[in-house]
């Protein structure tokens, strides 16, 4: 089902463009806060979790072959905090 995004603009909602689902990647190195988002989310028809993961090496890798529409992402994670790994998975996608 295709809906529309709309962003704001001039003090109203303007239609954007149009997507079918939205995929997304979970990244959080506690597995509570990872099921809570993921049964959250899952609630919404156009989004599509496509992907989990406990590491920034995982997450890295996800972004690499999974190319998700967005990353939810800890910012302090075991191996490599969340900037850094927007940097890379930002510089593997730029290459």
């Amino acid at each position: 089902m295709e809906r529309p995004i709309y962003t704001a603009g001039n003090g109203g909602r303007q239609k954007f463009q149009t997507a079918e689902r939205i995929n997304v990647v979970i990244v959080d190195d506690h597995e509570i806060v990872r099921a809570g988002l993921k049964q959250a989310l899952e609630r919404e028809p156009d989004i599509a979790i496509i992907g989990e993961a406990r590491t920034g090496n995982e997450a890295v890798h996800l972004a690499e072959t999974l190319r998700p529409h967005v990353m939810l992402l800890d910012v302090k994670l075991e191996d490599i905090e969340g900037p850094e790994v927007c940097r890379r998975v930002l510089s593997a996608s730029a290459g």
